[in-house]
């Protein structure tokens, strides 16, 4: 992992696409390390190097780890909030603010 948060030190570059990185997340126990892409890819890193996957596309501009480690938030400008547990390596649902009045739609994993 490029980062080691505890010690405070960096490790070797890594490469994490062929893409610009958008932003970079350290989840909150220092265990993975959330990356997106400029094209909206996103991925997860563990601390083995072998622990290091890619999520899916649109999860989110902007990111921000839940304090389990486990789930984040992401908000997408075109889409809304979407919620993504990095364990199930599933989407748990979106949310939709672009209703009229104060309402929001939610559609959960299976689009219910």
């Amino acid at each position: 992992m490029p980062l080691d948060v505890a010690a405070g030190t960096f490790g070797p570059l890594e490469n994490f696409s062929n893409d610009v990185v958008h932003f970079l997340h350290t989840s909150p126990d220092g265990q993975r390390l959330l990356a997106r892409s400029t094209s909206g890819w996103t991925f997860v890193c563990g601390r083995d190097a072998q622990d290091r996957r890619l999520l899916g596309q649109h999860l989110g501009h902007t990111a921000q780890w839940h304090p389990d480690s486990r789930r984040f938030l992401g908000w997408e400008i075109d889409y809304g909030t979407v919620g993504f547990d990095v364990e199930t390596n599933r989407r748990l649902g979106m949310l939709f603010p672009w209703l009229t009045g104060d309402h929001w739609l939610c559609l959960g994993p299976t689009g219910h």
